[in-house]
C-alpha cells in the first residue's frame, strides 16, 4: 500500500502544481492557447518598451557616466615607444589625433577600434599594429610594433671635407624608409654611426621628406619613385645586424672582431651591392655580396648560405693572408677571390 501511494504521488498531475492563475488559464484557453496568450503577453511587453524608447534611453544613460570618458591622450602604448624616436608617445598620439576626432572626447563604449587600428596603421613609425583592447572603464590600450633603424646615409657626403661637424644622416628601416634626420655630431647620431650599418654610394635625394620612401629621381619623369638601390641596400642591412646579433660578427684566429657595416651598391645598380670593412692596417677588405637577401637568382647563393661562407673563409685565416687588389665573391661552390673591375 505504501508502494502504491508513492506512484499515486508521483504520477500526480502537473497542474497540481501550477499557480492558481495558470491553473485558470489553462482551464479556460487549454494548452497551447495559454502558450500562445503568454507570448502575445511578452511581445507586447517589449513593444511598449521600444516604443517607449527605453532602451535608448538607458544605453545613453550607461554611455555618457563620467567613468567611460574618454580622450586620444588617454591612450597606451604597448610597449612605449623607443628612444629613438624622439616624438616619443605624445607625439605618436598627436598623429592619430586626426583622425580620431570624431570619436574624442566622448564614451570609450562609442569608440570605433576598427577605427583606432586604422589610424594607427598610416602613422610612419608604426610598421604593424599587433591588437586593441578596451580595459576598464576608460582606457583603450594598442600594441604596437615600431619600425626599426638599420641603416644611416650622409645627406651631404661633400660636407665631411669642408665641415664634418655640419653633415647629417639620414636614417632608414629595412624598406628604406627615411625615418629621420640627425646631426652627425649628435648624441643620437653618434650612437647610431656605431651602432647601425652606413649606406654609402647612393644618389641623395634633394628634397628630404621625413616618413617617405628614399627617393630616385627619373630623368624622364617628374614625379619622384622609390630608390631600389636603397630598397636592396637597406634590406641587406636589416639582414647583417641581425644575422651578427644572433651568431656575432667573424672574428680572426686571433680574436679580432671584422664588423661590416658599410654598404655600397655598384653604380647604384640593386643587383649588386657590396660590403666592406677597413683593417687595422688601413687596408679595406670588399666584399661582393651581389642581390639583397630574397633577391638571388637560381644560380646565386642564398643570404645564409653568404653569411656562413664569410664567416668560415675569415675564422679559418682566409682574411690573414696577403690580400691581392680585389674582392671576396661567392659561388655555390664556395667563396673565391675576383680580380677588381
Amino acid at each position: 500500500m505504501l508502494r502504491l501511494a508513492t506512484d499515486a504521488d508521483e504520477q500526480s498531475p502537473p497542474s497540481a502544481h501550477r499557480a492558481p492563475w495558470l491553473s485558470l488559464m489553462v482551464g479556460l484557453l487549454g494548452p497551447r492557447g495559454t502558450h500562445a496568450a503568454l507570448v502575445a503577453v511578452v511581445v507586447l511587453g517589449l513593444s511598449l518598451l521600444v516604443v517607449s524608447g527605453l532602451p535608448g534611453r538607458v544605453r545613453a544613460w550607461v554611455h555618457d557616466r563620467p567613468e567611460y570618458d574618454w580622450s586620444v591622450a588617454q591612450i597606451a602604448l604597448d610597449p612605449a615607444p623607443p628612444s629613438w624616436l624622439r616624438v616619443g608617445e605624445r607625439g605618436v598620439l598627436s598623429a592619430v589625433a586626426e583622425p580620431l576626432q570624431g570619436f574624442d572626447p566622448g564614451s570609450v563604449l562609442d569608440l570605433d577600434l576598427g577605427a583606432v587600428e586604422r589610424a594607427f596603421k598610416n602613422v610612419f613609425w608604426v610598421e604593424r599594429v599587433r591588437g586593441i583592447e578596451r580595459s576598464y572603464p576608460n582606457r583603450v590600450i594598442v600594441s604596437l610594433d615600431y619600425r626599426q633603424p638599420v641603416a644611416i646615409a650622409p645627406l651631404d657626403p661633400s660636407a665631411a671635407a669642408t665641415n664634418p661637424s655640419r653633415r647629417d644622416y639620414l636614417v632608414v628601416d629595412s624598406t628604406g624608409l627615411i625615418l629621420d634626420r640627425l646631426p652627425v655630431n649628435s648624441d643620437l647620431g653618434r650612437s647610431f654611426a656605431s651602432e647601425l650599418v652606413m649606406l654609402s654610394g647612393l644618389k641623395v635625394p634633394q628634397d628630404v621628406t621625413i616618413g617617405q620612401p628614399w627617393p630616385r629621381s627619373d630623368s624622364s619623369e617628374s614625379v619622384l619613385r622609390s630608390d631600389p638601390a636603397a630598397e636592396a641596400a637597406a634590406r641587406l642591412a636589416r639582414f647583417l645586424l641581425d644575422r651578427s646579433a644572433e651568431d656575432g660578427w667573424p672574428e680572426t684566429r686571433s680574436g679580432q672582431m671584422i664588423p661590416f657595416r658599410r654598404i655600397h651598391p655598384y653604380q647604384g645598380d640593386p643587383r649588386k651591392l657590396y660590403i666592406n670593412h677597413k683593417l687595422p692596417d688601413g687596408q679595406v677588405l670588399w666584399v661582393v655580396w651581389d642581390s639583397a637577401p630574397g633577391s638571388e637568382g637560381s644560380s646565386e647563393p642564398s643570404a645564409i648560405e653568404k653569411w656562413d661562407m664569410l664567416r668560415n673563409w675569415i675564422t679559418s685565416g682566409g682574411i690573414d693572408r696577403p690580400l691581392d687588389p680585389g674582392a671576396l665573391g661567392f659561388t655555390t661552390r664556395g667563396p673565391v677571390w675576383l680580380p677588381p673591375i
